[in-house]
């Protein structure tokens, strides 16, 4: 029998989440007990999390903006009220512009509460299932404009101020003995967890739902901090093989090789002890690739080094014809661009020399590196199960067009001029392969190819579930989309 949602609320927050002993009318000090797991959000919010009407600055559609007088610091910097392109804006970001935002749902913490019962109950139990006995992770939302001497206030207790959190929030790693006098300082609103509702992805929510009982479903856990430590292990991935126009391909310098983390970390061990299967760790997004069931799954959501868990689905390669509809076959004889330094990732590539028949269009100086599991073996040969995708796409980007001419790529001249401005080329339907993408490549003739500077991934998840009768809920701020704005902005 697959698990209801109120069999999952039932087993999985008062026997599996609760301490021995704790009933529902227990809490600290006469505060309202949080929410429970699963709950549906209200449709309007409850009297007690109503707040008069303040001013504050606003957007009226994107000619007018009224400001606050300058060097005020009463109001956040981000209040929400405004309409975007000219649609509606959803009424829960109307008003009181202090809430904590997450895909699932918003949380405004009721107007005077200066400290989530949830964290309360932290400090009173202690810590279980590997929490740390004297620091916990919450969120700590500002009073007003978040200014420097408010941070400085705040870090003065010895926090660690994290990351920003819409809305008007920090993620923060708290000294537990010191949670109260924080949550008293003036430039605090708002010390607390995220409620259980918010820390499942309503992409897994929905997977969770459909999936019996017992069955492992792919997840990413998303922490606080990193993970890593003076045991963590760089595992060494693949090496790079050299394509070049009139030689035979060959193996590149080990030093160019792939590499992923173990990180034999405090953390990997505690959700190890809990029944979860950990894959790779992301160090850019701070996450574990992990499998885990429901019942475990449900485990995770009240441990507070956990900031939030989602469904990792599989990718899938994805493509479609645009270039004349960009103007594409007019422009790349005008522009012939040669020096640019391109990268690819995909389900391999069928170079002409690339030592398996590969295709006439795509004589070119490239690089590559394997991380596809199982197929054909080299980065230069592709997968037939795939339709040959990775060729596909990079024929339609630098395909020469020796077989038919009107089928050249957007821009036919790269990677076929000298040896240092290889094509950069990863196999494989992985991130693993930005690493490659982040340095310039020395072949073994001493030729230095700069690291890309325009990298192509055809694949993704089309954001849809249930064959696609449903939709995944992204919002952008996903895994795949953080480890994306990584890559780009660092």
């Amino acid at each position: 029998m697959k698990p209801t949602l109120f069999h999952l609320a039932l087993l999985g927050l008062f026997l599996e989440l609760s301490p021995p002993g704790w009933s529902q009318s227990q809490t600290l000090s006469g505060a309202p007990a949080r929410r429970p797991l699963w709950k549906a959000p209200a449709k309007s919010p409850s009297a007690r999390t109503k707040e008069p009407a303040q001013a504050f600055r606003v957007y009226d559609g994107p000619a007018r903006v009224v400001l606050l007088p300058p060097g005020s610091d009463a109001l956040p910097d981000e209040p929400y009220s405004f309409e975007k392109g000219g649609k509606e804006t959803p009424g829960q970001y109307l008003g009181n512009p202090y809430f904590l935002g997450f895909a699932g749902e918003l949380y405004r913490p009721p107007v005077g509460e200066k400290i989530d019962p949830g964290l309360a109950e932290r400090i009173r139990r202690g810590p279980r299932n590997g929490e740390d006995p004297l620091f916990t992770f919450a969120y700590v939302m500002f009073q007003g404009r978040i200014t420097e001497a408010k941070k400085q206030s705040v870090r003065s207790l010895g926090v660690k101020l994290l990351f920003y959190h819409p809305n008007n929030s920090y993620a923060a790693r708290i000294p537990v003995h010191l949670a109260g006098e924080l949550a008293a300082r003036p430039c605090v609103r708002w010390v607390g967890f995220a409620q259980p509702t918010q820390k499942i992805h309503p992409s897994l929510n929905f997977v969770m739902s459909e999936t019996p009982a017992g069955r492992d479903i792919p997840i990413y856990i998303d922490l606080f901090e990193s993970d890593l430590n003076p045991d963590s292990e760089k595992i060494t991935g693949p090496l790079p093989e050299v394509a070049a126009i009139g030689r035979e391909p060959r193996r590149g310098d080990p030093a160019y090789a792939g590499w992923s983390w173990k990180t034999h970390g405090k953390i990997q061990a505690k959700l190890e002890r809990l029944g979860v299967k950990i894959g790779d760790y992301r160090e850019e997004i701070h996450a574990y690739e992990a499998e885990a069931d429901t019942w475990t799954i449900l485990k995770l959501v009240d441990l507070d080094f956990i900031a939030f868990l989602e469904w990792r689905p599989e990718a899938k390669l994805m493509h479609d014809r645009v270039i004349p509809q960009v103007g594409a076959d007019y422009y790349r004889e005008i522009y012939k661009a040669t020096t640019v330094t391109v990268g690819v990732i995909d389900s391999g590539f069928h170079l002409a020399n690339g030592g398996y028949n590969g295709h006439i269009d795509l004589s070119k100086q490239a690089v590559g590196w394997n991380y596809w599991s199982g197929g054909c073996g080299s980065v230069y040969c592709d997968e037939k199960s795939t339709g040959y995708h990775g060729t596909h796409v990079l024929g339609t980007i630098c395909g020469e067009g020796r077989a038919q001419i009107k089928y050249r790529g957007t821009s036919p001249y790269l990677g076929s001029g000298p040896g240092t401005h290889r094509l950069f080329l990863v196999k494989g339907i992985t991130t693993k392969g930005f690493f490659h993408m982040r340095q310039d490549y020395k072949d073994p003739w001493n030729n230095v190819t700069p690291r890309p500077v325009v990298v192509t991934n055809s694949w993704g998840h089309p954001g849809c579930l249930n064959n696609c009768t449903k939709p995944a809920f992204w919002i952008g701020s996903e895994a795949d989309a953080r480890t994306c704005d990584a890559e780009v902005y660092t």
